[in-house]
């Protein structure tokens, strides 16, 4: 019988997440390539994805799902929206008690309509 261990596992696991986080950030470039090469600059397209991840993890966005869909919609905001009066209404549905699905489904039902 095989056994793992726990430092096994964690290291199975990080390179899971090493895996998402790589790949997600390789379609966000491709999306930003062919979506918005104007919005934002080359030099700032790493960091804004970085950020953009940061963000889904300040906010508790946990899901593989919910972190691609709110990634997607981040870069679309000024990086420091959060910050800014006429963004306060997205902060405050990133910010809301609500399950972080129902936040993220909030966000882009506005956003699309």
């Amino acid at each position: 019988m095989l056994k793992i261990s726990s430092s096994q596992f964690d290291g199975l696991a990080q390179n899971a997440v090493h895996a998402f986080y790589t790949g997600l950030g390789a379609e966000l470039m491709t999306f930003i390539e062919h979506d918005m090469p104007e919005e934002i600059a080359p030099d700032q397209r790493v960091p804004r994805i970085n950020h953009a991840f940061e963000l889904c993890q300040f906010y508790g966005i946990e899901t593989e799902a919910d972190i691609a869909r709110l990634s997607h919609i981040l870069l679309a905001f000024p990086p420091d929206f959060f910050q800014q009066p006429d963004y306060q209404w997205a902060h405050d549905i990133l910010s809301s008690g609500e399950p972080a699905s129902d936040r993220v489904d909030r966000l882009e039902h506005i956003l699309l309509t």
